[in-house]
């Protein structure tokens, strides 16, 4: 049979997108944060550039931020132990402080309402600890994700008083603790650590003063630091603790008078007056070493210590004594300074402060939200850090001297020689400049 051959089919025309030339195409920019210009990345690794770049996570994560919860940022992978965490994690630290607000759950997300309007939310990879002030509710729902994640949280008064933790119970760290026990029972192991944190804490005074004294010179702060000069060697030597306790005393009684002279603002500032804080200044101090102590707290159940057996403080029931120890020296680096510097920018006036009764003076609610905004600020700015000399926020360098004692304690349990003394210095803030 002979080949018939196919009548030809109609030619169909297929709707497409006319194609573009590659050098008319626009290119994507994106904006690189390490040399601060506009760069055009290959197309292959377009995608990959935008996931690793942190300044795109900082803007996306700041479109987010609501009035109630202030949240900070942190560099990718800096001390973070979960290895997602370290890739998506760009707010650390959640504060919820809006009167009767509820924390609540929407599937693997934590959010704050109120009268039934979301006032903020994050996905829990995002965060690693949450701090509430005042009367604020928690569902169960949300206690039960929070535990899962590994996320503490922290209750706090109104005062910045902490109140308890939150948290998952402890599934490691025995070897740690029990090197803890062993150092709270060698006296002479405590008395050097304890000699190491009180003239940490007075160089710390110090560096503050030194600051101070670029911007206001007077004879009192020569003379204040000169007599700190002297403390920090006593301290150095001193044969017990009561020793310590007693030069501890006078170096604060040196130091509060000659930072009082650095107060240019309205606020009322003669000395420090903690229990209870009797001015606005005192009042912000108080608030500020509080938020320290939850989060060196938090930190510290975390690695595995027992946070209420201290090194140098004595042992108080119910008060996080081990962390007491290690926020000494950065009190006056981090939170003197943060008050002085915002008191004399005008950031705060007479009207953010309230009368509460017997506890004295404390802040409301809108100046809370000022307050909390400095402190991350003032967590995050970049110091010098005087165990390798690194530049490095605030918060890591408090994390690393917690991981350095840890480090040193396992160490010296497992060799069954006493633990060496850490570096305790705070950061080195002489290049930070005070109002």
């Amino acid at each position: 049979m002979p080949h018939t051959p196919r009548p030809p089919q109609p030619f169909r025309m297929r709707h497409r997108r006319p194609a573009v030339p590659p050098l008319a195409r626009k290119p994507a920019l994106q904006f690189c944060e390490r040399d601060a210009r506009e760069c055009r990345p290959p197309p292959a690794c377009r995608r990959a550039h935008r996931r690793q770049n942190p300044l795109l996570r900082r803007r996306r994560a700041a479109a987010r931020l609501g009035d109630t919860v202030v949240r900070a940022h942190r560099q990718p992978g800096a001390g973070i132990t979960s290895r997602a965490r370290r890739q998506l994690n760009p707010m650390p630290v959640a504060y919820v402080s809006e009167l009767g607000a509820t924390v609540a759950r929407d599937g693997r997300q934590i959010i704050v309402r109120k009268q039934g309007r979301v006032l903020a939310s994050w996905r829990v990879a995002h965060i690693e600890g949450l701090v509430l002030l005042g009367p604020v509710n928690v569902t169960s729902h949300a206690a039960r994700l929070l535990l899962r994640a590994g996320i503490a949280t922290a209750l706090l008064r109104r005062d910045g008083r902490l109140l308890g933790t939150i948290s998952g119970p402890l599934s490691s760290g025995i070897d740690l603790r029990l090197a803890q026990y062993g150092l709270a029972r060698d006296q002479a192991a405590c008395l050097s650590h304890s000699r190491a944190i009180v003239a940490a804490k007075i160089n710390a005074m110090r560096q503050v003063l030194r600051a101070l004294a670029s911007n206001y010179p007077s004879a009192d702060i020569r003379d204040a630091r000169a007599a700190l000069e002297r403390l920090a060697s006593r301290a150095a030597h001193a044969p017990d603790v009561p020793h310590l306790l007693g030069i501890e005393g006078a170096a604060a009684a040196v130091y509060f008078p000659a930072l009082a002279s650095g107060n240019r603002s309205p606020l009322a500032f003669a000395g420090r007056s903690s229990r209870p804080p009797r001015d606005p200044v005192n009042a912000m101090l108080s608030f500020g070493y509080s938020l320290l102590t939850a989060e060196i707290h938090s930190l510290l159940e975390a690695l595995g210590f027992d946070p209420y057996l201290g090194i140098y403080h004595q042992t108080v029931p119910g008060r996080p004594n081990l962390a007491l120890d290690l926020i000494e020296p950065f009190r006056h680096a981090v939170i003197d300074r943060l008050v002085l510097r915002a008191v004399n920018l005008g950031r705060f006036a007479a009207g953010d402060f309230e009368q509460h009764g017997d506890r004295g003076i404390r802040l409301k609610s809108q100046a809370i939200r000022k307050y909390i905004a400095e402190y991350e600020a003032a967590m995050l700015l970049p110091a010098c850090d005087p165990q390798d000399g690194c530049r490095r926020p605030a918060r890591d360098i408090l994390r690393r001297r917690c991981e350095h004692l840890r480090r040193s304690l396992l160490t010296a349990a497992r060799q069954g020689c006493p633990p060496h003394v850490i570096c305790y210095e705070g950061q080195d803030c002489d290049q930070q400049e005070l109002a």
